[in-house]
């Protein structure tokens, strides 16, 4: 439909389209798509995108209450991005199915969720984690407050959280363990916080994704506020790797599905 602009038609009448440009009417052949032309590579490269983007989306997903929508505005598109290398990297282009290891998933290893505020830049320790059979360990070293935890000026305690999200790839299927954290005073005078560790049991055979997130709060009359916010929320990934063993697929059965598993090609 055309709209009268003036003395100037706007929009589209059949198979043209009306606009202005500079002070004339131009008229253009309305473009028309013709999916029948797409060749073989980019229906394929089409499939794998949209792969990718579901198994993104997954990712995120899984991690919903952990990152509270308190994410930087490219996040979306630079997990993507991570996400489409290491499925290529592991693409069987004979069969058109994934084969992955143990590090398949390293790259996202240190991913910021939200690069206005990096965990790396507020968080000065190192954890380890650790995967022997079905147990996953995230240890935290002594804590030294305040050098090895940056305090916002408004906040007075911070709520450092770790979670897990587990993928099974084989059937399509995801979930979250329950998210474990400790409180952390600030103290101007200096505190040691002894070492910690969380532990995790998890499936054999499924991608396990370490995050962690620090929560600030402030103490009001009511009670403690949350101060994060866009533009201050760090949380990350601190591991993301591949259990040992196969996927047993009665223990995941009830968890949450997913658009995508392995054991379906890409045709």
């Amino acid at each position: 439909m055309a709209k009268l602009d003036g003395k100037f038609l706007r929009g589209m009448i059949g198979p043209v389209v009306n606009k202005k440009y500079r002070n004339l009417q131009v008229i253009t052949q309305s473009p028309r798509y013709n999916p029948n032309k797409r060749t073989e590579p980019s229906k394929k490269a089409a499939v794998k995108f949209g792969v990718a983007s579901n198994f993104a989306c997954s990712i995120r997903d899984n991690f919903y209450n952990v990152i509270v929508q308190l994410y930087d505005g490219p996040m979306i598109n630079r997990l993507l991005k991570e996400v489409r290398i290491i499925l290529g990297q592991s693409l069987d282009q004979q069969t058109d199915t994934f084969n992955f290891d143990s590090e398949s998933f390293s790259r996202l290893n240190g991913f910021e969720f939200n690069e206005e505020s990096p965990l790396r830049d507020n968080l000065f320790i190192q954890p380890v984690t650790t995967l022997t059979g079905p147990n996953l360990q995230a240890q935290f070293p002594d804590m030294h407050i305040p050098q090895d935890l940056k305090f916002p000026k408004t906040s007075n305690v911070c709520m450092l959280g770790v979670a897990v999200g587990m993928y099974d790839l084989s059937y399509g299927r995801r979930i979250l363990s329950p998210v474990q954290s400790i409180e952390i005073k600030n103290s101007p005078d200096g505190v040691i916080i002894p070492a910690k560790q969380f532990n995790f049991e998890i499936e054999p055979g499924c991608l396990c994704i370490v995050v962690i997130s620090l929560q600030y709060l402030k103490t009001i009359f009511s009670g403690n506020m949350l101060i994060n916010n866009k533009q201050f929320s760090p949380c990350g990934i601190l591991n993301a790797t591949m259990a040992n063993g196969q996927v047993d697929e009665l223990k995941t059965k009830h968890w949450k599905k997913m658009d995508f598993r392995t054991t379906s090609p890409l045709t």
